[in-house]
């Protein structure tokens, strides 16, 4: 009788013979795959509340003593962290597509990609 880790890694070869996945891509797919499990797990302790001790404990540590409000570190480097945060807004993301999908249907001929 196979162990259950046998069988899924059975499973999971047939699945990627099926689909024409061959070695050298399927060691980053898996690796995605895992990294997009604990992704979810993390996600779901979130929401439960229960990571809530843990992150007070964290944003206490980074803050000022006696005004959390305040965190620690020179001025510069908090607007640093803001500025790069802000890199990854709605409104950044959609130029940034739009902008390289406009590129590349005139210029590269790559429709499809675009």
């Amino acid at each position: 009788m196979n162990s259950w880790r046998e069988h899924l890694r059975q499973r999971v070869g047939k699945f990627f013979r099926i689909h024409g996945i061959d070695g050298p891509l399927a060691v980053p797919i898996a690796f995605g795959a895992v990294l997009l499990l604990a992704f979810v797990k993390l996600a779901e302790e979130v929401m439960e509340g229960a990571t809530r001790v843990f992150d007070e404990a964290i944003l206490l540590a980074l803050s000022t003593p006696g005004d959390v409000a305040q965190p620690i570190g020179p001025v510069w480097l908090q607007e640093s962290v803001r500025d790069f945060t802000a890199l990854g807004s709605t409104d950044v993301l959609t130029f940034i597509t739009l902008s390289v999908a406009a590129w590349l249907l005139p210029f590269s001929e790559k429709r499809r990609t675009a």
